[in-house]
C-alpha cells in the first residue's frame, strides 16, 4: 500500500499552528506541525511525498528560503 501523503505544517505562532494542524487532522490529513523551518527542513528529503505549508514570516529562515531549500532537495 502506498505511504500516506503528510501534511507539513510550519508555523511560529503556537494557537495558530495548533488550530490549523487541528482543522487539517480532523479534514482527514496526516499532519507534522513546526514551530520554526529549521525544525521542519530534515523532514523534506529527496522522494518526499507530500505538501509543505508553511507561513511566510517566521524567525531564522523564512517561508519563501524554507521553500526554495526544498525544491533543492
Amino acid at each position: 500500500m502506498p505511504e500516506t501523503p503528510v501534511v507539513l505544517f510550519v508555523e511560529d505562532d503556537p494557537t495558530v499552528r495548533f488550530g490549523s494542524a487541528q482543522a487539517l487532522e480532523l479534514a482527514g490529513h496526516q499532519v507534522k506541525a513546526f514551530g520554526s523551518a529549521e525544525q521542519a527542513l530534515p523532514s523534506v528529503t529527496p522522494g518526499f511525498r507530500g505538501v509543505l505549508l508553511t507561513d511566510v514570516r517566521l524567525p531564522g529562515m523564512d517561508g519563501i528560503e524554507l521553500l526554495e531549500r526544498a525544491k533543492q532537495i
